[in-house]
């Protein structure tokens, strides 16, 4: 249970970040690389950030760096190329993206996955719409659960 809640604060922490220093951006442009890096150390000295940064203005990269540690155990540090698991951090920039594929009629709430995945197994995939997605409800498995995180996490899968 510790470990679900020590996710769901650091990706509050995340999101803060994220619009804090998109906001900031716009009114600093100017060395906000360093700005960023001396806020981001600060909450390291404090145990409060783990991860890593990407800040990127009309397409230039202004800031890509890895912080804390992907591994404390084993020492292993945070880079741009650390993959972390995002879980639902992702529900409502996807949930946007695809209103708006609605809207421009390229996808349709009410149609199946098989609709759009022809390779889906069709046993469930017809029987789950766009819409099923959106809301949560198709019955697929959680895999974010604290009892998840836990027992099943940790175990290397293919």
């Amino acid at each position: 249970m510790k470990a679900f809640y020590a996710i769901k604060r650091f990706l509050s922490y995340f999101l803060i970040l994220l619009f804090t220093f998109a906001y900031s951006s716009a009114l600093y442009p100017q060395g906000i690389e360093q700005k960023v890096d001396e806020y981001l150390n600060l909450l390291i000295k404090q145990n409060r950030f783990s991860g890593t940064i990407l800040i990127a203005k009309d397409g230039e990269v202004l800031l890509k760096k890895g912080y804390n540690f992907a591994n404390i155990e084993l020492d292993v540090p945070n880079t741009p190329q650390t993959v972390f698991r995002l879980g639902s951090i992702t529900k409502q920039f996807t949930s946007m993206l695809i209103m708006q594929l609605v809207e421009e009629k390229k996808i349709e709430l009410e149609k199946t996955i098989a609709d759009y995945l022809p390779y889906y197994r069709r046993d469930t995939g017809s029987r789950i719409t766009v819409h099923h997605l959106l809301t949560h409800t198709p019955g697929i498995p959680s895999y974010t659960t604290p009892e998840w995180f836990e027992n099943d996490s940790r175990d290397p899968y293919n």
